[in-house]
């Protein structure tokens, strides 16, 4: 009987302290990764806000999971504009994009689970000389369940080699598309002739 009552005191003692230092955990996280890229900020800022070119260069694709299926409602680069996903391996998901500063930022809100996880994402693009600074940022809220607390610790480990390898993939396309010559559009009446 003895051992019993020692045997439930630890698991009390080893509950409450597993509870107590939950709570003295941050009830958020961030995370955040940037990546240099030689490409105009509009050649990159057309990358990100447009939800439909996001295949080209995020690392949610099908190339992870093949029986993805992908669905994009509104209009390119607007606010509202959503990519709605669903997967064997990257479940069901939607982003949905909530603010836009042309050229600079696309803000986004992330859910999955069916709405049971929710974070909020903006990705930046800064000029600075012949490059910018693309910054990639993923933020929410743990809630009080003790296990998300302890999960908030572990959220760079499991987002960031995603962001890395997105950020590095975004790299490639944009510094291939900023070495292609572009394309001049002049307008004589009503007919267009198109240089490039």
């Amino acid at each position: 009987m003895k051992v019993v009552k020692k045997i439930a005191t630890w698991i009390i003692v080893i509950v409450v302290l597993f509870l107590s230092v939950a709570y003295l955990l941050p009830d958020s996280y961030k995370v955040s990764h940037s990546r240099y890229i030689r490409a105009s900020d509009q050649t990159i800022y057309d990358l990100v806000c447009n939800l439909g070119k996001w295949d080209l260069w995020t690392p949610w694709t099908k190339e992870v999971d093949s029986s993805l299926k992908i669905e994009i409602s509104g209009n390119d680069c607007q606010v509202g504009s959503k990519r709605k996903w669903e997967g064997k391996k990257l479940n069901n998901g939607e982003i949905k994009i909530t603010r836009l500063s042309d050229g600079n930022s696309v803000s986004y809100e992330f859910i999955t689970e069916k709405g049971r996880f929710k974070s909020n994402g903006k990705i930046d693009v800064m000029r600075q000389g012949d490059s910018c600074l693309v910054r990639w940022v993923a933020e929410g809220k743990l809630g009080n369940n003790p296990l998300s607390r302890y999960w908030g610790l572990f959220i760079d480990k499991i987002l960031g080699p995603d962001f890395e390898k997105g950020l590095s993939k975004l790299k490639n396309v944009a510094e291939k598309r900023a070495l292609k010559p572009g394309v001049a559009v002049i307008t004589f009446i009503n007919h267009r002739i198109f240089c490039g």
